[in-house]
């Protein structure tokens, strides 16, 4: 018994060891990451958001509000968001990333959980699961095509241009994109978004996005460019059911967008424009959906004083 037991503790030093190993700080600085020493940088970070609420004649506080309500009276309650990520770089050129954060009851479109959610009662721990925010890889190079290029391939935050018509950096989306560079000022991007997954065994109710994306730096503070999305379906339109809904899905929005400063007034602006077919919906039959947009955002900095301002405007 006592040879067992001699084992089991010399494991567990040996284990407590190597833990205790792999978490050396690469450095004594107080305000630097911690990495992993040797070739491959392991950055480990996170933050914990703490918040209070309080509503007042505001009913629907959960998504669907109305406001004002003389009768909903005053709503009070608590939220934390956790997240942990660790950022690898494995090689100049191989990097990926892991970020998981809290979500509440399981749900995919949730980052908090609410204190004492569900009567869990005293000395419990919180309602709250952990889920995937982040997890990509990412290679980049010049040996492949002679120009600065690179790929990503996982779940990654999402978006377009000045964020108005696609904007999914919340949560992210699971997609691969690739670019290039052909010269300094150009960027070009290509990739394909998986924007809806229903029966992973079905191909009815996907949703697919389909993005190129062009920006080219004309000075060092102001940077213009182009991008543009196809979203296409096989049999579903998500915004009004689940079901097989029409026989083909085919929707594209252009936009162009612009963003600086100039001579201390900062500034970002887009104009889009959507077009496309729905072909035999079963409510709506044929449907060509034709739209525009634009915003402007403009800002001034006083030194204490931060002014900004803008303006958006739809069809």
């Amino acid at each position: 018994m006592r040879k067992y037991l001699a084992l089991v503790l010399s494991v567990l030093f040996i284990l407590c060891f190597s833990a205790a190993a792999y978490a050396v700080h690469e450095t004594e600085a107080p305000d630097e990451a911690v990495v992993a020493k040797g070739p491959t940088k392991i950055t480990l970070g996170g933050k914990i958001l703490v918040r209070g609420w309080l509503f007042d004649d505001v009913s629907g506080v959960n998504g669907r509000n109305v406001v004002p309500d003389g009768d909903a009276g005053s709503t009070s309650f608590y939220t934390t968001n956790v997240n942990l990520m660790v950022d690898a770089k494995v090689s100049d050129n191989l990097r990926g990333m892991i970020e998981l954060e809290t979500a509440s009851g399981g749900s995919a479109n949730s980052g908090l959980f609410i204190w004492g959610d569900s009567a869990r009662g005293y000395d419990s721990k919180p309602n709250a699961d952990i889920l995937i925010r982040q997890a990509w890889i990412q290679y980049t190079g010049s040996g492949l095509l002679g120009i600065p290029s690179g790929v990503k391939i996982g779940h990654m935050p999402i978006s377009l241009g000045e964020k108005q018509f696609l904007n999914n950096e919340r949560f992210g989306d699971d997609a691969i994109v690739v670019w290039v560079d052909p010269m300094k000022e150009l960027h070009i991007l290509a990739g394909t978004v998986k924007l809806n997954e229903g029966n992973i065994a079905e191909s009815f109710d996907d949703l697919n996005g389909y993005v190129l994306l062009a920006t080219y730096m004309w000075d060092k503070d102001n940077t213009v460019g182009i991008n543009g999305l196809w979203a296409h379906s096989d049999g579903n339109c998500p915004s009004t059911d689940a079901t097989v809904n029409v026989d083909e899905l085919n929707f594209y929005n252009v936009g162009l967008h612009a963003n600086g400063k100039i001579v201390g007034l900062t500034y970002g602006a887009e104009v889009d424009f959507q077009f496309g077919e729905v072909d035999d919906h079963v409510d709506f039959g044929d449907v060509d959906p034709r739209g525009w947009a634009a915003f402007l955002k403009l800002g001034y900095n006083l030194d204490i004083v931060n002014l900004r301002g803008s303006f958006a405007y739809g069809s």
